[in-house]
């Protein structure tokens, strides 16, 4: 591929420097509607990303593979993959960031870590793990708005609950490993 492909902190800003160890929440029609639901190809230097859509259809690229996604599905980006993808009209699902420094730091060398080093796609077809990563990534998205006491100690276990679920998940539905 000839074609440069950009780096990014969050899609469309480039180097923003936050504080290490920043967690980004973000509806996906937040950026996606503005750019008629298409994310154009791109890469983040020390993010790492966690796609979840619910109940659609989708198209997302990790470096050179294309996955035509139908349903619930996540979908984890580490730091330096390429990856873009096409969404329909009114998706709902969030975009979870996360800054790599925030992992080494609070995760080290475990499995949970190590699900958020390569490319990987994982179906959601238990509805109560469905569920819960909904409510998850719900208080999550409280916690890092509301900063309210212990917001800190909140946020690293709602991120563990939620790769926890993934990890569960990926152990009966996965592809692109």
């Amino acid at each position: 591929m000839n074609k440069k492909i950009p780096f990014y902190d969050l899609y469309g800003e480039p180097f923003i420097r936050q504080e290490p160890g920043a967690v980004h929440v973000e509806d996906i029609a937040y950026r996606s509607s503005e750019l008629k639901w298409e994310i154009s190809p791109h890469r983040h230097n020390k993010l790492v990303q966690i796609v979840i859509v619910f109940n659609n259809s989708w198209a997302a690229r990790l470096d050179e593979r294309e996955y035509q996604l139908n349903g619930d599905w996540g979908v984890i980006i580490p730091a330096g993959v390429v990856h873009g993808f096409h969404f329909k009209p009114r998706t709902q699902g969030f975009v979870i960031s996360i800054d790599d420094s925030f992992l080494v730091s609070n995760y080290g060398e475990t499995s949970l870590n190590q699900l958020l080093l390569k490319p990987l796609t994982v179906e959601f077809e238990n509805a109560a793990r469905l569920v819960h990563l909904k409510h998850y990534i719900e208080l999550l998205m409280y916690e890092i708005n509301y900063n309210e006491l212990g917001a800190p100690i909140a946020v690293e276990q709602l991120l563990k609950l939620i790769l926890l679920n993934i990890f569960r998940q990926k152990k009966h539905y996965s592809f692109g490993k």
